[in-house]
């Protein structure tokens, strides 16, 4: 009798038991397929969040150098909200010298979105290059960032080249004059040789170039190389500055070479200079007026270049 009791309530707990995992086994499931369905209709949500209209990104770019080259617009977007930020890639443009074509990125969805687009171009010389390049890997010396691209839009860009000494040619870009209002007068100044000899003299200024956006950063330009003629002056003709801070704050150093020093001159870059060689001039808006004379100044056995202002006569 004893052991007929024990195994029933045994028989008996064991209903209980399996009674109970079934009822939880049930609720567990029923809510994780809730879960389930709730996650779905969160990412459908997302996707239908994408803008009918949204903001255009175009722009126009001209090639202004004497050769062909095959433009390859990057832009760094999301089409619709909940989508993540990438590169995206333009359409290849093949430019003679002074042919322009439109730039289309499509759309993002809000002036936000806008706001947070940057933007590179890529200048490449076959059809091949251009077609297979992405941003990561084209060199910075083909490369011309734009950083935010939003004030270019519905602009034209002008892409130009100049030579940094011995790096070689370095692109960059300008916008359309016809663009820009209220140019103000270049910071041009005047150098005059005040030693016997002829001299090859050529700037490097700190700045930013005048289509850059506020954020983008300074970095060094150097000016074409000028010989002057003991007793003579001449014009350093150096990048135009729109902006009231970066007027006021850019920076000028002279390279001064004697006269058989032509490579020399032609290869320098400010990075590269002795201290002796390149002369400060201070904040070239303070120019105005002045005139830069360079003198020889006797040190021991030898002598090196040193400057003045004085007022322009």
């Amino acid at each position: 009798m004893k052991s007929f009791l024990e195994v029933s309530r045994f028989v008996l707990l064991s209903v209980l038991c399996i009674s109970i995992w079934c009822e939880s086994s049930k609720a567990f499931s029923f809510g994780r397929s809730k879960i389930s369905l709730e996650l779905k209709k969160d990412v459908g949500a997302v996707g239908a969040e994408k803008s009918p209209e949204g903001k255009q990104i175009t722009f126009v770019i001209k090639n202004t150098l004497a050769k062909k080259m095959y433009l390859v617009p990057f832009a760094y977007v999301r089409r619709f909200i909940g989508q993540s930020w990438h590169w995206t890639k333009g359409q290849v443009c093949e430019l003679e010298s002074n042919q322009e074509c439109v730039v289309d990125f499509g759309s993002v969805p809000n002036d936000e979105d806008l706001a947070s687009v940057f933007g590179n171009i890529c200048v490449l010389d076959s059809y091949e290059e251009a077609v297979s390049a992405t941003c990561e890997i084209v060199p910075s010396n083909q490369k011309i960032e734009l950083d935010l691209i939003s004030h270019v839009l519905g602009k034209k860009i002008l892409i130009q080249s100049r030579l940094y000494g011995i790096n070689g040619s370095q692109l960059f870009y300008t916008l359309d004059s016809t663009d820009q209002k209220n140019v103000l007068k270049p910071l041009d100044f005047m150098v005059v040789n005040n030693t016997s000899d002829p001299i090859l003299v050529t700037s490097f200024l700190y700045g930013r170039d005048q289509s850059a956006t506020f954020f983008s950063s300074w970095r060094f330009s150097k000016s074409l190389v000028y010989e002057i003629q003991p007793g003579h002056k001449e014009l350093i003709q150096v990048e135009k500055y729109d902006r009231e801070y970066d007027r006021i704050n850019v920076k000028g150093f002279l390279g001064v070479f004697e006269k058989e020093n032509v490579k020399q001159a032609q290869d320098s870059v400010y990075e590269l200079l002795s201290p002796e060689q390149k002369l400060s001039i201070g904040r070239v808006s303070e120019l105005a007026g002045k005139e830069v004379v360079v003198s020889r100044e006797a040190y021991g056995k030898d002598s090196h270049f040193v400057v003045a202002m004085r007022p322009a006569v």
